[in-house]
């Protein structure tokens, strides 16, 4: 049986303004991705189905920043 250790941040976190930043443009850039996919999936141009993450950008920002080196991602 595979078993999982949860470890909670011993301080709080912070984000300087440069990596506020950086997050910001990665959030940005997801939209445009996104927005981009729409569009294409309405005109007919991309097939199958299309399940847009649109007004949840922050999430996967977020927890892409507070993964450590030794976390798993696909």
């Amino acid at each position: 049986m595979l078993q999982e250790q949860i470890t909670t941040a011993s301080s709080p976190l912070s984000v300087t303004a440069t990596e506020g930043l950086m997050l910001y443009e990665d959030m940005v850039l997801g939209r445009t991705f996104e927005d981009k996919c729409a569009e294409m999936y309405y005109r007919g141009r991309m097939f199958g189905f299309v399940h847009l993450y649109n007004g949840q950008e922050a999430v996967a920002t977020g927890v892409l920043k507070a993964m450590r080196p030794d976390d798993y991602s696909c």
